[in-house]
């Protein structure tokens, strides 16, 4: 019988669980985990801290959003760390499913606000992984550094418990506000993402 989730589990364009450098990655840290929570863990951490979180990245370049692609390149946006982390987990056989929502970031730098010319982040992509008989959001956007610059707790998995961007940052100052919830795919719908990105950003 088919499950509602299998399709969590196959490789698609972009998260492309099949590779090899994915399925390298993937074999090591299940080497050493002792069960599913314990591997499911050490997976987010790969990515949270192993691929750096990079604003500053060539949006409108498809080929950067395979998760192979990523990997090699050890470093991306949100978008870009969820596509890995969902590629990571469906090498080992736990479901994963790509999610997006549309957040404002308080607390935006003058820098990056001078980049987008906007505090309101479209798209904004995370992770749902099924464990223990229910599907868990996973946020492995940034890594330890980038954390401590935002002046906001690292975001941490226990393995049971959702993990979502923090309301405020360590400074008591509100920090992200979720306004839109753009749902869960197979597969991210890259071009939709890319032509809203067209639409409200000033980048090239």
């Amino acid at each position: 019988m088919v499950c509602e989730w299998d399709e969590y589990t196959k490789p698609t364009k972009y998260i492309d669980s099949d590779s090899y450098i994915v399925r390298e990655i993937a074999n090591n840290l299940a080497r050493d985990a002792s069960n599913i929570v314990d591997l499911a863990r050490k997976i987010f951490y790969y990515v949270r801290d192993g691929i750096k979180y990079s604003i500053y990245v060539d949006y409108f370049n498809r080929d950067l959003y395979r998760a192979s692609v990523i990997i090699k390149n050890g470093y991306g946006y949100c978008v870009q760390k969820a596509i890995v982390l969902a590629a990571l987990y469906r090498a080992v056989g736990i479901p994963a499913k790509i999610c997006f929502a549309d957040i404002i970031n308080h607390s935006l730098s003058s820098e990056v606000y001078n980049l987008l010319k906007t505090n309101l982040f479209v798209y904004h992509g995370y992770t749902e992984v099924y464990i223990g008989g229910r599907w868990i959001k996973l946020t492995p956007v940034f890594d330890l550094g980038t954390a401590i610059k935002m002046n906001i707790d690292p975001l941490e998995f226990n393995g049971y418990n959702d993990v979502i961007l923090p309301k405020y940052n360590k400074l008591g100052k509100l920090q992200f506000t979720y306004v839109k919830y753009r749902g869960c795919y197979v597969d991210p719908p890259i071009e939709d993402i890319i032509n809203v990105f067209k639409s409200i950003y000033k980048i090239t």
